[in-house]
């Protein structure tokens, strides 16, 4: 079994349940100041910085507004990021076998002289081979990612949902969240609105990602862990 996958898979369990656990807990104070609202506890803020002035009914509707305009958008960002890491992190470890290096790969001469030993321009050659698979399309990757080995637990929905996600984090940091024939493109079929639309991202649909992200990455994990016999 490949430890190094593992405590891979370990890492991004971890990073997953840390940000859905800032997520839940940066909304239970608004929730508790909502209900305090409610039984009729007054509240006010002044912010000199911006000028603002708050009663009880503006910051009920300004930390609704932060939580759908700011804390969904950037946990759900960060949480793509982590199954990103994850993803090109397994394909340097599975790259430690030479053998699944294209032999036929060009390398530049600078690149050798810079490299301080093997081990060093081994480590090399592996970023610029994940580097060039980072700007490639999300089929692209699992399909390199099966050809290093055949992943039975997954599925091409399972490549048509990621794209999906991706899809949604790219159009949120490239397109101040407005769907666009880029999203489409990259969606297919699983594409959630209309060009000139805003995309839906809420609290269900956080949740939803959140929980099959990880379940995708413990069941590949485990299989690759189980597959791969490099010696590392």
């Amino acid at each position: 079994m490949n430890t190094a996958v593992i405590e891979n898979k370990k890492n991004a369990e971890k990073s997953l349940n840390d940000i859905y656990e800032f997520f839940a807990l940066i909304l239970f104070p608004y929730k508790i100041l909502t209900e305090e609202m409610m039984k009729g506890q007054d509240f006010s803020i002044n912010l000199s910085q911006t000028g603002i002035k708050l009663d009880n009914d503006g910051i009920r509707k300004k930390i609704e507004s932060f939580k759908d305009d700011y804390l969904i958008k950037l946990c759900f960002q960060h949480m793509v990021g982590i199954f990103e890491f994850w993803f090109f992190e397994t394909i340097s470890i599975l790259l430690q076998n030479p053998k699944r290096i294209n032999k036929k790969k060009q390398i530049d001469v600078e690149m050798i002289y810079k490299s301080i030993n093997l081990e060093e321009l081994k480590k090399q050659i592996i970023d610029n081979e994940i580097n060039e698979l980072k700007y490639k399309k999300v089929a692209d990757w699992f399909k390199t990612l099966n050809n290093y080995i055949n992943i039975k637990s997954m599925n091409n929905d399972d490549i048509k949902n990621i794209s999906e996600i991706k899809a949604t984090r790219d159009v949120l940091v490239h397109n101040n969240g407005i769907v666009n024939e880029i999203y489409i493109t990259k969606s297919g079929s699983k594409a959630r609105n209309k060009v000139g639309h805003k995309i839906d991202l809420t609290c269900d649909y956080f949740n939803n990602i959140w929980s099959y992200l990880k379940s995708f990455i413990i069941k590949c994990s485990d299989e690759i862990a189980k597959k791969d016999r490099s010696i590392l």
